[in-house]
């Protein structure tokens, strides 16, 4: 997690409290949240918890997990990606059918700051893992600049954005 922008991703430092399930919920809370929102249905669980479960902390599934399970789902069902797996790879969080490495990215509005979050995704794209961007976290005005900045530095086709 990034020290400033509440990232959920692995390998980073910060504190959005992706181990906690006590304050954070159960997984069956997860699950429910997630065919609640429309996004996904009961029929899809099964695959949300195999990609849910976090090689980098020893398979075990917390709410960033689930979070970035969700992200790879819901871009695997709109055909942007094929064939996720988790990775075992700490500084990742997938590989698709086409080999490619995947992190994913998911800021928060109160305490975004656009250079900062183009610092922690120019680290992943520098270090040859792609970005996965989920934006549910952020404001509308937020999303539009992070995107403008993103195409500014030439990086489209290597962020996906979800949802």
């Amino acid at each position: 997690m990034a020290s400033q922008g509440g990232d959920s991703s692995s390998g980073s430092s910060g504190g959005s409290g992706r181990g906690s399930g006590t304050s954070r919920g159960t997984q069956s809370d997860w699950e429910a949240a997630s065919v609640r929102s429309g996004r996904f249905t009961e029929a899809e669980l099964p695959r949300l918890r195999e990609l849910a479960k976090d090689a980098a902390h020893g398979g075990r599934v917390t709410k960033g997990s689930w979070e970035e399970a969700e992200v790879g789902l819901g871009l695997e069902k709109s055909g942007a990606v094929r064939g996720l797996q988790r990775s075992t790879h700490p500084g990742e969080e997938f590989v698709d059918g086409a080999r490619r490495s995947w992190d994913v990215k998911a800021f928060r509005s109160n305490n975004f700051d656009l250079d900062t979050a183009m610092a922690n995704m120019r680290r992943k794209l520098d270090g040859g893992i792609d970005v996965m961007m989920d934006s549910r976290h952020l404001n509308a005005d937020q999303v539009a600049k992070l995107t403008d900045a993103v195409e500014r530095a030439g990086w489209g086709r290597r962020v996906l954005w979800w949802p």
